[in-house]
């Protein structure tokens, strides 16, 4: 637990606190998968087959947990959830939803507040995962359910004693402002940072069963080939598009190839290094002992002068 180690430690929490984010991480105790699948498509509406749960059609109430992090302080998070069809198309899996977008379509529980990981409390273990029940009893099987969590976070970084403070001006650093003022926006180099109140998770979809189809949840996500496994057939779940804006088999396939190609490279290239290496030592070796040979025949001054006397 030394110098280094703690600016270690604290270089990695200033990289998790640059920006906030919400994550659905268990359906009742059901852990969601939610990792990062290198070359997928995680944008439009593809959470929809690769982040996806199946609830029996007679379940009327399911526990939602998610964790809050990219902060300190969460002052406020809760759940919201409505019909994929109520949504506007505007609404995606990549981007956070506008506060116009959202309208009277969504369904939200009691709001509740807490810590994240980094806050001096959770390293007691309290308050880093929420946990709160939905009702879905009003939904029809076959139904799509998306599923929101979102969290305002780090809300009194904006107050400070003016008794202390020359001059008497707001906070004017990005990660002050992107948490929570709307009105902060900055371009560079095409790069925008845009201040908001609410951070959105990724949307989980919840799929109702037919009749007696399922007596347990079901995890339907596939985050490799969602073009290959036909959903809609395998588990007779209307609604779901077997394609729903995922790459196709052909680019997965280019994909896979790509990625054998420059395992490929790395690898002949690692051994011409290593080969090259051995090649070297062995040369500098070989030196060597021809040197010690060479030496080695040499007559001692004895040897030479009795040599010269006998002839």
């Amino acid at each position: 637990n030394g110098h280094v180690a703690r600016n270690i430690r604290l270089s990695l929490m200033a990289i998790d606190i640059v920006e906030p984010y919400v994550a659905i991480k268990e359906l009742n105790g059901v852990p969601v998968t939610d990792d990062v699948v290198p070359m997928t498509n995680r944008y439009g509406s593809t959470c929809q087959n690769s982040k996806t749960m199946l609830v029996p059609s007679g379940q009327k109430e399911i526990s939602v947990t998610w964790i809050v992090s990219g902060g300190f302080t969460v002052d406020y998070t809760t759940i919201i959830y409505t019909d994929w069809n109520d949504l506007p198309s505007s609404i995606e899996c990549s981007s956070h939803p506008l506060d116009e977008e959202l309208g009277s379509a969504f369904q939200t529980v009691q709001a509740t507040n807490g810590v994240t990981r980094w806050h001096s409390n959770a390293m007691d273990g309290n308050g880093i995962a929420f946990t709160s029940t939905i009702d879905i009893s009003a939904f029809q099987p076959g139904s799509k359910i998306a599923v929101f969590a979102l969290a305002r976070l780090d809300q009194a970084w904006t107050e400070q004693n003016s008794d202390n403070v020359k001059p008497e001006m707001p906070p004017m650093s990005h990660i002050v402002n992107a948490r929570t003022s709307p009105r902060w926006r900055h371009e560079s180099a095409g790069k925008v940072i845009q201040g908001r109140l609410d951070w959105y998770s990724i949307p989980l979809t919840v799929v109702i069963s037919e009749d007696g189809q399922f007596n347990q949840i079901v995890e339907l996500s596939n985050r490799f080939i969602i073009p290959d496994m036909d959903i809609k057939k395998a588990h007779n779940v209307p609604g779901l598009d077997e394609h729903d804006g995922e790459s196709s088999p052909k680019s997965l396939e280019v994909g896979a190839f790509s990625l054998v190609a420059i395992a490929f490279i790395i690898t002949f290239l690692l051994y011409m290094g290593l080969r090259k290496t051995l090649l070297r030592r062995f040369k500098k070796q070989r030196i060597t002992i021809d040197e010690e040979d060479m030496f080695s025949n040499e007559f001692t001054f004895e040897e030479d002068i009795q040599l010269r006397e006998m002839s």
